[in-house]
């Protein structure tokens, strides 16, 4: 009797054992929903007004021979110009490499950031006509991008109103709260969506409510230059 409850025992703790492993599998791997490439257009908006255009592009780039997720974030205006590519460790989605291309009134400049996150270093690299500066942040993993936070939020099960997230972004901390529905205007149509806002305020994102969580408006995104995202037509 008493080796019919032991086996009963140790297959019950094997099934919970199961069960948790599948669970912190879907924390660090979770699984994609947004296979195929994808490419949005923005209005960059200051107070209101056009101050140039933007795209979002989700798609595969190559990194030292392989085919990695990328997001390319690229913003065009007046005397500016900034290409971002960030690369995605494919399992995690979470970031191991950015290289930025930048030229403000025609001084141009090359940024690359590679991240180590069991040492909890990003290692800095910065071109400037060739003269390279390398510097080294110190930050306790996983180190994120609010690009690569939004690609995997857009992947993972909706949380519930009120919901609080903590990205650790290079240089802070930014808790972001899942703050529920509410409509959103793309030209004279309405559309339901997803609003996200960090607290304190910094960032606001509205994703549209359709099955791929297409990003509609990002506020703070472009850092220094305090100005929206706008998406120019309706998701499909």
């Amino acid at each position: 009797m008493t080796a019919v409850i032991n086996f009963h025992f140790y297959i019950f703790a094997f099934v919970l054992f199961f069960l948790s492993s599948c669970a912190e599998s879907n924390v660090s791997a979770p699984a994609p929903v947004v296979q195929e490439q994808e490419e949005y257009q923005y209005a960059i908006k200051k107070f209101g007004v056009s101050a140039g255009a933007a795209s979002l592009a989700f798609r595969e780039e190559d990194l030292n021979g392989q085919k990695v997720p990328c997001v390319v974030f690229t913003a065009k205006s007046l005397n500016f110009f900034d290409e971002e590519k960030i690369y995605m460790d494919p399992k995690t989605f979470y970031p191991t490499a950015v290289k930025r291309d930048l030229n403000i009134f025609g001084k141009r400049e090359k940024i690359d950031e590679y991240y180590d996150h069991q040492k909890g270093e990003i290692k800095i690299v910065k071109d400037v006509k060739g003269q390279k500066e390398v510097r080294t942040l110190q930050k306790q993993g996983p180190i994120d991008n609010l690009y690569c936070f939004l690609y995997r939020f857009r992947q993972q099960p909706l949380p519930k109103p009120g919901t609080a997230m903590t990205i650790r972004l290079p240089t802070k901390d930014v808790r972001i709260v899942f703050e529920g529905e509410e409509n959103f205007k793309v030209g004279r149509e309405k559309v339901k969506s997803y609003v996200l806002e960090s607290d304190p305020s910094q960032y606001k994102i509205w994703l549209d409510k359709g099955a791929k969580r297409v990003p509609l408006r990002i506020d703070g995104a472009m850092g220094a230059i305090s100005s929206s995202l706008v998406i120019k037509e309706t998701p499909r």
